[in-house]
């Protein structure tokens, strides 16, 4: 028996966060972010954990799926001119999968990847920004050259003054269901303490109390794409194999949080919630496994120096 949600969420506004989940969902595929190159080394560290919910798939509930999801990032960015910034790093991402015997979905998802970036300040208020992730995004049976691929972004931003600044562009993944998806959105500094994002990579507002702290709330999206070849997941009676195949993962998410500065260069974020859609889309097998809602949380430490 799953608990019930506490966000009347399945009936009005899950629509709502499900097209801000999609538009996020562009610029999480690969885990790419809209931001433009930022100069200096930025550390990120993060853990996820979204609870046990029933599984639905070739229309019937069985099983439940859990996950725990890890990610490390590393980027240095550089300004090599007033004009142009780039940017080298990489980052590693894990999805520990725990489902129930006969849930046609692979015990762990990778991600391993450099992470390529440059922003172009074409204009004093217009910057184009491009980044690439070359490498292996598979499960732990086809985490080789089978996995490899090379997900991207273009988006182009523009301010208009000093509260807005809007953005727009594509993200395109060889792996996913849409192999090529609109990136837009908006940032608006309403007043000199509350921030309001819009699009990618969150959705959120954001209101800060002083000293680097603040405090959020929004919406997100956890997942990317994936090759799959693991002979232990089989598909249900009726549908072609899952071997050598490809899987879009996804979870959308309604929450809130803390930002927290620990030093001058470290910040913590803490975020708890809950996951109100989560689903495994085997697109060329006409086959999606969903879950039930469930409660979320999440560790994250910054550091830049």
């Amino acid at each position: 028996m799953q608990p019930q949600s506490p966000f009347p969420l399945r009936s009005s506004l899950l629509p709502a966060f499900a097209f801000s989940g999609s538009l996020l969902c562009a610029a999480w595929v690969g885990a790419l972010r809209a931001q433009p190159v930022v100069p200096g080394t930025t550390i990120d560290a993060a853990y996820s954990f979204s609870g046990a919910a029933d599984a639905e798939f070739a229309g019937a509930t069985a099983g439940e799926i859990e996950v725990n999801a890890f990610a490390f990032s590393a980027r240095h960015g550089i300004r090599a001119s007033e004009q142009l910034s780039y940017s080298v790093g990489l980052f590693y991402r894990h999805y520990a999968i725990d489902a129930s015997a006969g849930v046609p979905v692979a015990d762990e998802l990778r991600a391993a990847a450099l992470d390529l970036g440059v922003t172009w300040k074409f204009a004093p208020d217009w910057s184009l920004s491009a980044r690439v992730q070359p490498g292996i995004f598979a499960d732990g049976e086809a985490f080789d050259s089978d996995g490899f691929n090379v997900p991207g972004s273009l988006i182009a931003s523009w301010r208009m003054n000093d509260a807005w600044v809007f953005f727009g562009g594509a993200a395109f993944d060889a792996f996913a269901e849409d192999i090529v998806l609109p990136v837009f959105g908006a940032r608006w500094q309403a007043t000199p303490d509350l921030v309001v994002s819009l699009g990618a990579p969150r959705t959120e507002v954001a209101y800060s109390f002083g000293e680097g702290r603040s405090v959020f709330l929004g919406a997100s999206v956890q997942g990317g794409a994936f090759h799959t070849d693991d002979p232990a997941v089989v598909s249900p009676p009726g549908h072609r194999s899952l071997r050598d195949t490809e899987v879009t993962y996804r979870e959308i998410r309604v929450g809130a949080g803390v930002r927290w500065p620990l030093t001058d260069a470290c910040t913590l974020e803490l975020e708890g919630g809950w996951m109100v859609d989560r689903r495994f889309d085997y697109d060329d097998r006409d086959l999606t496994v969903k879950t039930d809602d469930a409660a979320y949380g999440r560790i994250f430490v910054s550091t830049r120096f």
